[in-house]
């Protein structure tokens, strides 16, 4: 078969279908890609009675497109302003500016916003952490305390077999409480006033008691069993009497405080 009679046989198909795949060309007339090349440049290049479609398609036109496209007039060239006025030039200024702007803060806004993404991405692992790490200081607690107590039994149980002791098991270790307890400080207050006072007391008794010094008429006349003479009392500031000498009386004979003297 020559070229124009495939030409003729293909032209004839692609009217009648008004759309044909290049694939389905290439099946239906054994084509290789030069044929199928040459009857594409044929039929759309050449004689415009048919236009390709991506590269895939062959679509019919029958030359209506092209005469179309010779018809139609240029479309006249669109004149280049040549002035544009001052407010609207100033408007515009402004509004590139406002764009300008507007960018600038999108920018800053978006670098804000990774870097918040960023912090709360690094809290949460940070959070993570910390609470597996609690978690972990809480096992490692509840095994220490495991460890004591099984340690504890082990040493009581090692006791008792040493003084063969039998059918003893330990119900709850003791817990040593977190503050030292003492005694109340009121009742404390209270009973050092008690010990204060029962000691000044019992100081100034002991002091009466074991006095051997003699300070009465009385104490003198059981002691010596002899008569008083006179006594002399002591002397006051304040209370002088003609002599330069204080007394009690006229003769100071029976003075309160007086020393006192005695017949040998």
């Amino acid at each position: 078969m020559t070229f124009d009679e495939l030409l003729a046989q293909v032209r004839e198909l692609l009217q009648r279908e008004q759309r044909l795949p290049y694939r389905a060309l290439k099946r239906r007339f054994a084509l290789d890609d030069e044929y199928l090349e040459d009857l594409k440049a044929e039929l759309v290049e050449a004689k415009r009675l048919a236009v390709d479609e991506d590269g895939k398609v062959l679509v019919w036109t029958g030359g209506m497109a092209s005469a179309s496209n010779l018809a139609a007039p240029p479309a006249p060239a669109q004149a280049p302003l040549a002035y544009t006025p001052s407010h609207l030039t100033e408007k515009i200024l402004a509004a590139r500016l406002s764009v300008q702007k507007n960018k600038f803060r999108y920018e800053g806004a978006k670098a804000i916003s990774t870097e918040m993404r960023e912090r709360v991405r690094d809290l949460g692992l940070a959070d993570v952490e910390k609470q597996a790490l609690l978690r972990e200081m809480q096992a490692s607690s509840e095994a220490y305390l495991m460890y004591r107590k099984k340690a504890e039994e082990a040493r009581i149980t090692a006791a008792m077999d040493d003084n063969k002791i039998t059918n003893v098991a330990i119900g709850e270790l003791a817990s040593r409480q977190g503050a030292p307890v003492g005694a109340p400080k009121n009742l404390s207050l209270l009973f050092a006033v008690m010990v204060g006072l029962v000691s000044g007391v019992g100081g100034a008794f002991l002091r009466e008691f074991f006095d051997g010094s003699i300070k009465t008429e009385h104490e003198i006349r059981s002691s010596v069993d002899l008569p008083v003479l006179g006594s002399i009392p002591e002397e006051k500031a304040g209370k002088k009497n003609g002599n330069g000498h204080s007394g009690n009386g006229k003769n100071g004979k029976n003075g309160k405080n007086g020393k006192h003297g005695v017949e040998g």
